[in-house]
């Protein structure tokens, strides 16, 4: 059994780690501190512990190597069958160890147990991030099971992402085999860089699960974890959900998370390169926004992508760095040309031939306001009168009689909707109203033109077949989809003369 502390300017709490490691419960164990180039007093407290107990064993790195890094360097340099993650600021039961090893299952590499937080902080930013974690902790989402199957973990990954209901390292306990078998740590990860290995293994095996407060996790403004959420905030709010998005969607430890996600029709290679192309317009906006330029986040951003083929093969991410490239040679000269104008008849005196602009009203992109209901909202229930008509000589305004007509397509005269169906079957002049129905459609006339509230496209017809015009002058004629399934009469137009 190793327990393994990696360190780095931890003095502050490293004693007090310390002491709660060296006194468990259970004897047979190798406490192992891997220094990560501290330079604080953080060495010299640790070789007090040695001298003082011959478990304690300490190994420094020659270079500074990172938060991740410095986790695999414990596990190549542990010599235990078991091992447990203790963080520098955080500190144990006495009974920890061995009630975890007690908790021990054949087929299953991973013993997590409840943790609890302590905040020596009073930010309420910093309180609500991880109150999310609490709410979604394995009590919360399991209940008290000794065991949590793959399947659950599954589940879990697709409902929760990105939210570490695991825990912490310093809560869970790892069996040897599971780094050979499923990898180390990620380094291409911060803040999820636990949590991604729990899912990834929890994801394959289960987890056994002991319901009991076995772990204290420090939150202060000192710790690593406060570090990366202010220093390496690109990291942690884009390119994290990123790379854990590109591990479900790629990696075969996640083949199980991506069968559930099939059956649920959730595409996870789209979900990746979504959140892809948003973290690169955020990599942008950042590169704008500092002076002078800061390219971490962007240059960061392009190491996650390359690192994946399913993002560095995409034509759509690789469209957005062509898109953004141009848009900075442009402002870095000075913006695009302008339009050169065209010349004006008559020479250059001003009172040459004027010119005369022609607006076209196209109706397929003017869409009809929601609260268009074809000027009859307020008349009287029944009534389907059209809006008035232009004048005539000798006639004055005039309205189309009530006739009946489709909600959808509207008066075959005027193209006026009807608010209501049906409405009075009077027949206008030069229209005749037959008793024959259809059921789901009308069939007006084909050049009947049919607006829908919100939708910008222009339909020519309702009744028939659908078509695309190719010719000049034509548009898209699709079939109306109203959603009225009364019997219709059929109205049929006739020219007069």
């Amino acid at each position: 059994m190793s327990v393994c502390v990696p360190t780095f300017n931890g003095a502050r709490h490293i004693e007090e780690c310390l002491e709660s490691v060296v006194a468990q419960t259970f004897g047979d164990l190798e406490v192992l501190v891997v220094d990560d180039g501290s330079t604080d007093e953080t060495l010299a407290v640790v070789e007090r512990f040695r001298a003082r107990d011959t478990r304690v064993r300490v190994e420094r790195n020659a270079d500074n190597l990172g938060l991740v890094p410095n986790w695999n360097r414990c596990v190549a340099l542990a010599r235990g069958r078991w091992l447990k993650f203790v963080f520098q600021d955080d500190v144990i039961a006495p009974a920890c160890v061995e009630t975890l090893l007690r908790a021990r299952r054949p087929d299953c590499p991973l013993v997590v147990c409840r943790r609890t937080l302590q905040f020596d902080d009073d930010r309420f930013d910093v309180r609500d991030e991880y109150s999310l974690t609490l709410e979604h902790s394995l009590d919360r989402l399991f209940g008290e099971v000794p065991f949590v199957s793959a399947e659950q973990v599954q589940r879990a990954l697709l409902d929760h992402f990105g939210v570490n209901f695991v825990g912490e390292p310093t809560a869970v306990l790892v069996d040897r085999d599971a780094f050979a078998r499923f990898g180390h740590f990620n380094p291409a990860l911060v803040a999820l860089c636990d949590f991604e290995y729990w899912a990834r293994v929890g994801a394959s095996t289960g987890l056994a699960y002991v319901p009991e407060s076995l772990a204290t996790f420090r939150v202060h403004a000192g710790s690593a974890s406060e570090a990366n959420r202010t220093r390496l905030w690109f990291h942690k709010e884009w390119l994290d959900p990123l790379v854990l998005r590109a591990e479900l969607a790629t990696a075969p430890a996640f083949a199980g998370v991506r069968a559930v996600a099939a059956f649920r029709q959730v595409d996870l290679a789209r979900e990746a390169l979504d959140l892809a192309a948003r973290a690169r317009r955020h990599a942008e906006q950042a590169l704008r926004a500092a002076v002078p330029h800061d390219r971490g986040p962007l240059d960061a951003w392009r190491r996650v992508v390359a690192s994946y083929p399913l993002l560095a093969r995409s034509r759509r991410l690789r469209a957005l760095e062509v898109r953004y490239a141009v848009g900075r040679t442009l402002r870095a000269h000075g913006g695009a040309r302008p339009l050169p104008q065209p010349a004006v008849a008559g020479g250059g005196d001003g009172r040459g031939a004027r010119v005369r602009v022609v607006a076209f009203y196209l109706p397929q992109f003017h869409p009809v306001p929601d609260n268009d209901d074809g000027g009859a909202r307020g008349s009287p229930t029944g009534a389907t009168w059209c809006p008035p008509a232009p004048s005539s000589p000798g006639t004055g305004n005039r309205t189309c009689p009530p006739i009946s007509a489709c909600t959808t397509c509207g008066c075959p005269r005027c193209g006026s909707r009807r608010p209501s169906w049906p409405g009075p079957t009077a027949s206008p002049p030069s229209a005749t109203t037959t008793t024959g129905s259809r059921a789901g459609a009308c069939s007006s006339d084909r050049s009947t033109r049919c607006w829908r509230p919100g939708v910008p496209t222009f339909r020519s017809a309702c009744a028939g077949r659908t078509s695309r015009g190719r010719a000049r002058g034509t548009v898209e004629t699709r079939r109306c989809s109203s959603s009225r399934r009364t019997p219709r009469p059929t109205i049929t137009r006739t020219r007069a003369g």
